[in-house]
């Protein structure tokens, strides 16, 4: 089982099971149906477990898959919010660097250089 977590397939398998099969999740994610089996693939091999059993006329989730989709929502939930604040964080940060740049602070140093044109 590998330690890195791909919060992008989870996405794509939440929406795989919303959307009850691969073509259909391919469609909403407005991405090729091969990449959205891919991504599923690939997350079944991080966790180690089958979450979708396939045949080439349908599909059913596992328990696992069940286990995992029940979670997924929360979790995505929980990514977007973690993302959403570190991008606050950020701006936050250059918000404070243009008031007190404003106020006169310095920050930082810039060199310019420039070429004198005389007529």
């Amino acid at each position: 089982m590998d330690n890195d977590f791909d919060l992008t397939a989870l996405r794509v398998f939440h929406s795989v099971v919303r959307s009850g099969s691969f073509s259909a999740a391919a469609r909403d994610l407005g991405a090729p149906r091969s990449t959205v089996a891919k991504k599923v693939a690939d997350l079944e091999s991080s966790l180690g477990v089958r979450l979708v059993e396939r045949t080439t006329r349908s599909m059913r989730v596992t328990t696992e898959g069940e286990v995992l989709a029940s979670r997924a929502e929360r979790l995505l939930a929980a990514a977007d919010f973690a993302a959403r604040e570190e991008q606050a964080g950020r701006a936050n940060d250059l918000i404070d660097r243009a008031e007190a740049a404003l106020a006169g602070k310095r920050w930082g140093e810039a060199k310019v250089a420039c070429e004198a044109s005389l007529p």
